[in-house]
């Protein structure tokens, strides 16, 4: 990307790949979110420039600031929280999954407490 004579390469297409990745989301899945068809969206992705609007337009689908990739470094501060957010994803996914096998549980306890209530109805 140009501005003011300064050149700023980076790889557009391979940082929002790498980004879907992470969070599972498909090229159709992001084109039907853009209003584009997936053909367009690849060709969007692999130009070596991108309009602002739709850079914008990415990075709230994605929910990711996508315009600190054309920063020399990240901020320091939007790093450290960036990684402190990806570790309470982990978090909050362990706690799901503990809570779905409690659940889970509390259905199987449940079943034989009925049971025992009707064997002892049965007497």
């Amino acid at each position: 990307m140009e501005e003011k004579g300064v050149t700023k390469v980076i790889g557009l297409g391979f940082e929002i790949r790498k980004l879907l990745k992470a969070k599972g989301i498909t090229k159709k899945e992001l084109a039907a979110k853009m209003g584009m068809g997936q053909a367009a969206l690849g060709s969007m992705i692999d130009k070596p420039d991108m309009n602002t609007k739709r850079l914008r337009q990415l990075s709230d689908v994605l929910g990711e600031n996508l315009f600190v990739l054309f920063l020399h470094e990240r901020p320091a501060g939007e790093q450290k929280l960036a990684e402190e957010i990806e570790a309470q994803k982990k978090l909050l996914d362990e706690k799901d999954k503990k809570i779905a096998e409690l659940e889970k549980e509390i259905g199987l306890l449940r079943e034989m407490i009925d049971v025992i209530k009707s064997l002892g109805r049965g007497k």
